[in-house]
Protein backbone atom coordinates (compact mmCIF):
# COMPACT_ATOMS: atom_id res chain seq x y z
CA UNK A 1 0.00 0.00 0.00
CA UNK A 2 1.31 3.42 -0.90
CA UNK A 3 2.07 5.80 1.99
CA UNK A 4 -0.66 8.26 0.93
CA UNK A 5 -3.26 5.47 0.91
CA UNK A 6 -2.07 4.11 4.25
CA UNK A 7 -2.23 7.52 5.90
CA UNK A 8 -5.71 8.11 4.49
CA UNK A 9 -6.98 4.83 5.98
CA UNK A 10 -5.25 5.51 9.30
CA UNK A 11 -6.62 9.06 9.46
CA UNK A 12 -10.13 7.68 9.19
CA UNK A 13 -9.34 5.18 11.96
CA UNK A 14 -7.86 7.96 14.13
CA UNK A 15 -10.99 10.07 13.59
CA UNK A 16 -13.20 7.13 14.63
CA UNK A 17 -11.05 6.50 17.71
CA UNK A 18 -11.35 10.15 18.73
CA UNK A 19 -15.13 10.05 18.33
CA UNK A 20 -15.34 6.84 20.33
CA UNK A 21 -12.97 7.90 23.13
CA UNK A 22 -14.47 11.40 23.47
CA UNK A 23 -13.34 14.94 23.98
CA UNK A 24 -10.89 14.10 26.78
CA UNK A 25 -8.72 12.07 24.39
CA UNK A 26 -6.38 13.41 21.75
CA UNK A 27 -5.58 11.14 18.80
CA UNK A 28 -2.62 12.00 16.57
CA UNK A 29 -1.37 10.37 13.36
CA UNK A 30 2.29 10.71 12.42
CA UNK A 31 3.90 9.89 9.07
CA UNK A 32 7.12 8.10 10.03
CA UNK A 33 8.57 8.45 6.53
CA UNK A 34 8.44 12.25 6.73
CA UNK A 35 8.60 12.26 10.56
CA UNK A 36 5.73 14.70 10.89
CA UNK A 37 2.25 14.98 12.30
CA UNK A 38 -0.37 14.56 9.58
CA UNK A 39 -3.61 14.52 11.62
CA UNK A 40 -4.79 15.53 15.08
CA UNK A 41 -8.18 15.29 16.81
CA UNK A 42 -8.92 17.01 20.14
CA UNK A 43 -5.68 18.96 20.08
CA UNK A 44 -6.92 21.02 23.03
CA UNK A 45 -5.67 18.19 25.29
CA UNK A 46 -2.02 19.10 24.61
CA UNK A 47 -2.52 22.47 22.95
CA UNK A 48 -1.13 21.17 19.65
CA UNK A 49 -2.58 21.66 16.19
CA UNK A 50 -1.62 20.78 12.63
CA UNK A 51 1.74 22.26 11.80
CA UNK A 52 3.13 21.51 15.29
CA UNK A 53 6.75 20.44 14.92
CA UNK A 54 7.56 17.31 16.89
CA UNK A 55 11.20 16.80 17.77
CA UNK A 56 12.23 14.10 15.23
CA UNK A 57 14.26 12.18 17.86
CA UNK A 58 11.05 11.43 19.79
CA UNK A 59 10.12 8.93 17.07
CA UNK A 60 13.30 6.95 17.74
CA UNK A 61 12.55 6.94 21.48
CA UNK A 62 9.03 5.60 20.87
CA UNK A 63 10.33 2.93 18.47
CA UNK A 64 12.89 1.85 21.09
CA UNK A 65 10.32 1.74 23.93
CA UNK A 66 7.72 -0.25 21.99
CA UNK A 67 6.98 -3.83 22.96
CA UNK A 68 7.20 -6.70 20.48
CA UNK A 69 3.78 -5.80 19.07
CA UNK A 70 4.81 -2.19 18.37
CA UNK A 71 2.92 -0.67 21.31
CA UNK A 72 3.76 1.63 24.19
CA UNK A 73 0.66 1.50 26.37
CA UNK A 74 -0.68 3.62 29.23
CA UNK A 75 2.36 5.51 30.50
CA UNK A 76 2.12 8.76 32.45
CA UNK A 77 3.01 11.92 30.59
CA UNK A 78 2.08 15.58 30.72
CA UNK A 79 1.12 18.39 28.37
CA UNK A 80 3.21 21.53 27.86
CA UNK A 81 0.98 23.20 30.48
CA UNK A 82 1.58 20.43 33.02
CA UNK A 83 -1.73 18.58 32.59
CA UNK A 84 -1.29 14.93 33.59
CA UNK A 85 -2.01 12.53 30.73
CA UNK A 86 -2.21 8.81 30.08
CA UNK A 87 -0.47 8.13 26.77
CA UNK A 88 -0.15 5.25 24.34
CA UNK A 89 1.50 4.74 20.95
CA UNK A 90 0.80 2.26 18.17
CA UNK A 91 3.41 1.68 15.48
CA UNK A 92 2.09 0.65 12.07
CA UNK A 93 4.61 -1.37 10.05
CA UNK A 94 4.58 -2.52 6.45
CA UNK A 95 4.99 -6.09 5.18
CA UNK A 96 8.80 -5.75 5.49
CA UNK A 97 8.38 -4.70 9.17
CA UNK A 98 9.42 -1.11 8.39
CA UNK A 99 7.69 1.49 10.63
CA UNK A 100 5.46 3.62 8.39
CA UNK A 101 3.08 5.45 10.72
CA UNK A 102 2.37 6.09 14.35
CA UNK A 103 -0.95 6.64 16.13
CA UNK A 104 -0.60 8.40 19.48
CA UNK A 105 -3.33 8.71 22.09
CA UNK A 106 -3.20 11.18 24.99
CA UNK A 107 -5.98 11.01 27.56
CA UNK A 108 -6.74 13.75 30.06
CA UNK A 109 -7.80 11.57 32.99
CA UNK A 110 -8.82 14.41 35.33
CA UNK A 111 -12.56 13.75 35.05
CA UNK A 112 -12.05 10.01 35.42
CA UNK A 113 -9.91 10.63 38.50
CA UNK A 114 -12.60 12.90 39.97
CA UNK A 115 -15.23 10.21 39.36
CA UNK A 116 -13.01 7.59 41.01
CA UNK A 117 -12.41 9.88 43.99
CA UNK A 118 -16.17 10.40 44.35
CA UNK A 119 -16.85 6.66 44.21
CA UNK A 120 -14.04 5.98 46.71
CA UNK A 121 -15.52 8.52 49.12
CA UNK A 122 -18.99 7.04 48.74
CA UNK A 123 -17.89 3.47 49.46
CA UNK A 124 -15.30 4.22 52.13
CA UNK A 125 -15.98 2.45 55.41
CA UNK A 126 -15.28 3.95 58.81
CA UNK A 127 -13.59 1.46 61.10
CA UNK A 128 -15.57 0.57 64.24
CA UNK A 129 -14.19 1.15 67.70
CA UNK A 130 -14.17 -1.79 70.10
CA UNK A 131 -17.26 -0.37 71.83
CA UNK A 132 -19.11 -0.37 68.51
CA UNK A 133 -18.19 -3.93 67.49
CA UNK A 134 -21.17 -6.34 67.50
CA UNK A 135 -21.20 -8.99 70.19
CA UNK A 136 -21.68 -12.49 68.86
CA UNK A 137 -24.87 -12.90 66.81
CA UNK A 138 -26.58 -9.75 68.10
CA UNK A 139 -29.71 -9.50 65.93
CA UNK A 140 -30.39 -5.97 67.22
CA UNK A 141 -26.91 -4.72 66.34
CA UNK A 142 -28.05 -2.26 63.63
CA UNK A 143 -30.69 -0.73 65.89
CA UNK A 144 -28.25 -0.43 68.81
CA UNK A 145 -25.58 1.11 66.56
CA UNK A 146 -28.07 3.61 65.13
CA UNK A 147 -29.15 4.59 68.63
CA UNK A 148 -25.51 5.11 69.69
CA UNK A 149 -24.77 7.27 66.63
CA UNK A 150 -27.88 9.40 67.18
CA UNK A 151 -27.23 9.73 70.91
CA UNK A 152 -23.63 10.74 70.19
CA UNK A 153 -24.77 13.37 67.70
CA UNK A 154 -27.29 14.77 70.19
CA UNK A 155 -24.65 14.87 72.90
CA UNK A 156 -22.34 16.87 70.64
CA UNK A 157 -25.10 19.40 69.96
CA UNK A 158 -25.84 20.12 73.64
CA UNK A 159 -24.68 23.52 74.81
CA UNK A 160 -21.76 23.38 77.21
Amino acid sequence: MEQVELLSVLQNIALGMAKFLGEDTEVVLHDLEKREMVYIANGHITGRSMGYQTNPSIYDVILDLADGDGHVIGYGSSSNKGKRLRSSHFIIRDERNVPRALICINQDTARLQAARDLIDSMIALRPLSEAEEPEGDDVNYIQKMTQRVIAGAIEKMKPT
